[in-house]
C-alpha cells in the first residue's frame, strides 16, 4: 500500500471502529510513518549525556541497503513483507519450504500473532503506535501476499500486466521519474548505492548488466520486480510468477479486505480481546463500505499522495459515518512528529547532529513510535517466527 492506504484509509477503519479523532490520528500517523522511517542510529543530545537509539522501518528507493540481505530482513521481512508459512498455523510446513514459509500471505497466522502481541501494550503509553505500526503490517500482508522481503527468486514477475497497455506504460514511466527524482534530491545517498553496487559487483566477479539483472530480475527484494502494481488499489492486473503459474490480482477486492479486517482487529483491541477473534466484530457498516469501495475503485492516480487527497475531500465533507473532520499527517519537518521531539526539519540525517534534549522528548510522539518499532521487530524476529520454525536477521 501507499500513503492513501496506510494513512487514510488506516485512519476511516480506525473512526470506524470507535477510535477518537485524536487517537485515530496517531494511529494512523504511526501506520504511515513506518515507510517514511527511514533513519537509522544514534540520537545525540547537546550538553547532555543522554542517547536514544532508533532502528530504519524503510529504505529509500535510491538506498544501498537494499542490496544487502540482512538489512532486507530488518527492515523488509518484519514492517512490509510478514512471513505467511502458507497460511498454515505454527508446528506445520508448508508445501515449497523456506520461500513458501518465508512469502507473505494475507490475514495469516504469523498475522494474528502478531497483532495478539501489539494488543498487549493496549495499555502502554506507546500502545496506540505500537497498533498503527501492527496496522501498516497487516494491510500489507494483503497488498503484498506472495512476495518475500529478501532478495529471492520467488519475486520473479514476468508477463505482467493490466490488460491496459496504456496504463502500463503510464506506470512504468511515472515509477522511471519518481526514480530521477529520488537521485536529484540526493545525490549523496545515489553514489553509496553506486559505491556499494560497484563493491558487490566486485565481490561477486559480474559484470554491471549482469548484476543489474540478476537483481532486479533473478533475485529481486519484494515486489520491486513488479513495480507498484501491488499498491495501487485501483489496479487489476496478472502475471507470471517464479514456478511459471498465472497470478490474477483483483486490487480493488484485496483493499477492501483489508480495510474490513483492520477495522475488525482495531474493534477488537479496544474491546479487550487481545486474542483477536476478529470473527466475532462487526466490521464495517454497509454506508462506509460504498464509500470505501468507490474510493478505492473510482480514486484511479498514479500518485498515492493525490490519492490520498481525494480520501480527505470525503472525510472533510462528512461521507463516512463518524463525521466531517480532517486527518493530518506530516512526515519530516514542520508539524511533524519529529520536529516536535527534536527540534529538527531536515528529512535526511548525516550521523552528525546533536539535537536540544528536553524532558518532553521521553513523552513525544516520535519517541513512542520508535519504542513501539523496536519492540514490534524484537517480537516479530525473537518471538514469533521461531514458532513457525522461521528464523530471520
Amino acid at each position: 500500500m501507499q500513503i492513501d492506504g496506510h494513512h487514510t484509509a488506516t485512519y476511516v477503519a480506525a473512526r470506524i471502529a470507535g477510535f477518537s479523532y485524536g487517537d485515530a490520528q496517531t494511529i494512523a500517523y504511526a501506520a504511515q510513518y513506518v515507510d517514511d522511517a527511514t533513519n537509522a542510529g544514534l540520537i545525540r543530545f547537546r550538553q547532555s549525556r543522554y542517547l536514544y537509539s532508533r532502528i530504519a522501518s524503510a529504505h529509500k528507493m535510491v538506498d544501498y541497503n537494499n542490496f544487502v540481505d540482512v538489512e532486507n530482513h530488518l527492515a523488509w521481512i518484519p514492517f512490509h513483507f510478514l512471513p505467511g508459512n502458507g497460511l498454515l498455523p505454527a508446528g506445520e510446513t508448508p508445501q515449497g519450504g523456506e520461500m513458501e514459509k518465508l512469502a507473505c500471505r494475507p490475514d495469516s497466522h504469523v498475522a494474528r500473532d502478531m497483532l495478539r502481541y501489539a494488543a498487549r501494550e493496549r495499555d502502554m503509553d506507546r500502545g496506540l503506535h505500537r497498533l498503527g505500526i501492527a496496522m501498516h503490517v497487516y494491510a500489507d500482508t494483503f497488498s503484498h501476499q506472495g512476495f518475500v522481503g529478501s532478495l529471492c527468486i520467488a519475486n520473479q514477475v514476468k508477463n505482467m500486466t493490466s490488460g491496459d497497455d496504456e496504463l502500463d506504460r503510464r506506470i512504468r514511466e511515472f515509477t522511471k521519474a519518481e526514480l530521477l527524482d529520488s537521485v536529484k534530491s540526493n545525490i549523496r545517498n545515489f553514489f553509496q548505492v553506486l559505491g556499494k553496487a560497484f563493491s558487490l559487483m566486485w565481490f561477486e566477479r559480474k559484470l554491471p548488466t549482469a548484476f543489474i539483472s540478476d537483481f532486479m530480475h533473478k533475485n529481486p527484494v519484494g515486489h520491486a520486480a513488479a513495480d507498484v502494481y501491488p499498491d495501487h488499489p485501483y489496479l487489476h492486473w496478472q502475471y507470471t510468477d517464479y514456478r511459471n503459474q498465472l497470478i490474477k490480482r483483483d486490487n480493488p477486492a484485496t483493499f477492501m479486505k483489508a480495510v474490513e479486517m483492520m477495522a475488525k482487529a482495531m474493534q477488537a483491541w479496544r474491546a479487550g480481546d487481545v486474542e483477536m477473534h476478529l470473527e466475532r466484530q462487526p466490521g464495517l457498516q454497509e454506508a462506509d463500505r460504498q464509500v470505501l469501495d468507490r474510493l478505492i475503485r473510482n480514486t484511479v492516480d498514479l500518485d498515492g499522495e493525490r490519492r490520498r487527497q481525494d480520501w480527505l475531500a470525503a472525510i472533510g465533507r462528512g461521507e463516512f459515518s463518524f463525521g466531517n473532520e480532517v486527518p493530518v499527517y506530516i512526515a519530516k519537518g514542520v508539524g511533524s512528529w519529529k520536529e516536535a521531539a527534536l527540534g529538527t526539519r531536515e528529512e535526511t540525517d548525516t550521523g552528525l547532529e546533536q539535537f536540544a534534549y528536553t524532558e518532553a522528548f521521553l513523552v513525544s510522539h516520535w519517541k513512542h513510535f520508535h519504542d513501539a518499532l523496536q519492540r514490534h521487530r524484537s517480537d516479530v524476529v525473537h518471538e514469533i517466527l521461531p514458532r513457525y520454525g522461521i528464523c530471520a536477521a
